[in-house]
């Protein structure tokens, strides 16, 4: 080294010239890092959208859902039918019971799988394509 050092800058460049290699490597990690996760939340977003649309897909022509902990009384959807706004096209409901559930096969190794379970007395109206049956 050649007399004391003067600066900050002076130390920082002489700090440079001697250790370039690394710097040069930890700059590239750092290059590779922040493209490999911006990458990932990009894939994530186009996932996430994805998913979004198949959901509201297999909605059918479900618009709007009431979910309690417990069962509606059956005449609610007559109410809610007849209760719509006047000016609006007419409500249609239909009162369905959707809950989770756990399959268990009848034969082989137990195998047991979770499933979702929609029961109602018009499966059509849901406006699933195609129409599940009754």
């Amino acid at each position: 080294m050649s007399g004391p050092m003067r600066s900050l800058a002076g130390l920082a460049c002489r700090l440079a010239r001697k250790w370039w290699r690394q710097l040069a490597a930890v700059a590239a990690a750092c290059a590779v890092v922040s493209t490999t996760i911006g990458g990932g939340l990009g894939v994530g977003d186009a996932i996430r959208a994805g998913l979004m649309r198949r959901a509201v897909g297999r909605l059918g022509r479900i618009d709007v859902a009431v979910v309690g902990d417990g069962f509606f009384r059956r005449s609610l959807a007559a109410e809610l039918a007849a209760g719509g706004d006047a000016a609006a096209a007419p409500l249609a409901a239909t009162p369905a019971v959707v809950m989770p559930v756990t399959v268990a096969a009848t034969s082989g190794p137990g195998a047991v799988a979770r499933a979702t379970l929609l029961a109602c007395d018009d499966p059509a109206a849901l406006g699933f394509s195609p129409p599940p049956p009754p």
